[in-house]
């Protein structure tokens, strides 16, 4: 199989890489179980990953929020939570009513990609969006799925027409993450911080409390 074969389908090169390392992955597993005990090779190499990515300025973070509050799609809100908060995608679509502690201006993630909880802090903004978001009776999920008892799967679609409505066509949803941490950083708060909110993995050190304003975090600079 041809690496250019799979390129030409128009898919990005990241997307291009897990395709063809799935594949020979699949083959290694042919080549171990055939009776022919055959070597299967794979010809192909990876290519350089997507060469950008797309931070919001503060303008157009405010401009991307005006356009989702003028929508009450189930969409609008998980979107609204990913650039409130700079979860994960998968964070804030499987979460559930059971882990939202508004008192504590949490979110909890039992099991976060660490593999360990995570606590998500939840601004004002943040909690007032996750107050808007209709309940249904009985579904433990926040994003309730078209399947029943499974959470909304995807958002793409929803997004993708929302972003050329903005002229943002090459900001992609895990952008609203980076977005969030640039945000942060602009705003004056330090990267061992920032870290701590996004729930990456940082250097053992004393324990800082982030500290940051409740309100429109993107206009705020600390004192």
């Amino acid at each position: 199989m041809a690496a250019w074969a799979v390129l030409s389908s128009g898919l990005a090169p990241a997307t291009c890489n897990r395709i063809l390392a799935v594949f020979k992955a699949i083959c290694s597993l042919a080549a171990m179980h055939t009776s022919a005990h055959r070597a299967i090779t794979v010809y192909g190499r990876l290519f350089l990953q997507n060469p950008y990515e797309h931070y919001l300025t503060g303008d157009e973070a405010q401009r991307l929020m005006r356009a989702l509050e003028k929508s009450d799609r189930l969409e609008v809100f998980a979107l609204r939570l990913l650039l409130l908060t700079g979860a994960r995608k998968s964070e804030v679509l499987k979460a559930r009513w059971e882990h939202v502690r508004p008192n504590q201006r949490l979110l909890t993630v039992p099991l976060s990609k660490s593999g360990k909880p995570r606590h998500i802090s939840l601004l004002d903004e943040a909690i007032a969006v996750i107050r808007a978001i209709p309940c249904v009776p009985g579904c433990p999920w926040l994003f309730p799925g078209h399947a029943p008892d499974k959470p909304l799967s995807d958002i793409y679609q929803f997004w993708n027409k929302v972003r050329r409505g903005l002229g943002l066509t090459d900001v992609r949803i895990h952008d609203l993450r980076h977005t969030f941490a640039i945000l942060l950083v602009n705003a004056g708060h330090s990267l061992y911080e920032v870290q701590k909110l996004l729930g990456t993995a940082i250097p053992a050190r004393p324990c800082v409390t982030p500290i940051w304003g409740r309100h429109h975090w993107w206009l705020q600079r600390k004192p």
